[in-house]
This record gives structure tokens, sequence and C-alpha cells, in this order.
């Protein structure tokens, strides 16, 4: 007796090979950021680290990216309930954000003239309205609010 497929089966086995090796893909790419993540904060604890400390840390890392994973779901709502035990797990390991670190003199630079750039870009769009306020009082005899020019 041999066994057939059908046309049907045939089709759906390719889409399921690949998305099993998709799956296979998306879980190896989700190990490496945690173990990226993980490795950041064990150096950020800046002391010894216990297998407590381990445990918190790997725990966190994989919050952390469950986190990111069902934002880019749409799924605040659970990625919120993550971000709030991340932050338990942080405070139990006695992690405090850093301070701080003044802005270097060329990073102020370089963001001032950017944003100067940007803002020109608007005031010479905003002068062309500037001029037709301008047409229109000399037109009415005065300001556009019904004061008399001096």
């Amino acid at each position: 007796m041999t066994t057939s497929t059908t046309p049907a089966q045939t089709i759906q086995r390719p889409q399921l090979l690949r998305g099993k090796a998709r799956a296979l893909e998306l879980a190896a790419e989700a190990e490496r950021e945690r173990t990226a993540l993980a490795a950041e904060l064990v150096a950020d604890l800046g002391r010894p680290v216990t297998t407590a400390d381990r445990v918190l840390v790997e725990e966190i890392a994989a919050l952390r990216v469950r986190a990111r994973r069902l934002r880019q779901r749409g799924r605040d709502d659970a990625a919120e309930m993550c971000s709030r035990l991340i932050l338990r797990g942080l405070a139990k390991l006695n992690v405090r954000p850093g301070e701080a670190k003044p802005e270097s003199l060329e990073d102020y630079l370089r963001r001032t003239e950017r944003k100067a750039a940007s803002a020109g870009q608007a005031s010479d769009e905003s002068r062309l309205g500037e001029q037709n306020y301008q047409d229109d009082d000399e037109r009415t005899g005065g300001h556009a609010n019904g004061e008399a020019s001096a």
C-alpha cells in the first residue's frame, strides 16, 4: 500500500517547514540579545557577581527581550507587565541609573547647529506669511487686530 499526499498537503508542507525554521531563527536571535544584555548588566553591577545575581540578570534580560518583542506586536499591555517585573528585578539587584554626564561642548554645538538649521528653514517659510500680513496692513491702513500703525 502506498501513501500519497494531496496537493493541499504538498503546498502547506514548505510553509510549515519555513515557519519552524523562522521560529528557530527568532529563538536564536532572542538568545543572542539576552546574552548580550546579561553581559552588560553584569558589567554594570560593579561588584563580584553571586549566583543569585546571575539568575536575576538572566531573568531581567529575558524579560527585556520579551517586552521588546511584545511591543513590536502591539501588545503594549503585556509589555508593560514585563517592564514592571524588570524594574522589580533591577531593584533587587540594587541597580540604580547612573548619574547623567554633562554634554560635551562638541555635542552641544552639533545639536544646536542642527536645531538652528532646521529652524532656519522654518523661519524662511514663516517669513512668507509675515510678508502677507504686511501686505494686509498696507491695504487696510492698520494692523490686522484693528490697531493703527505707529
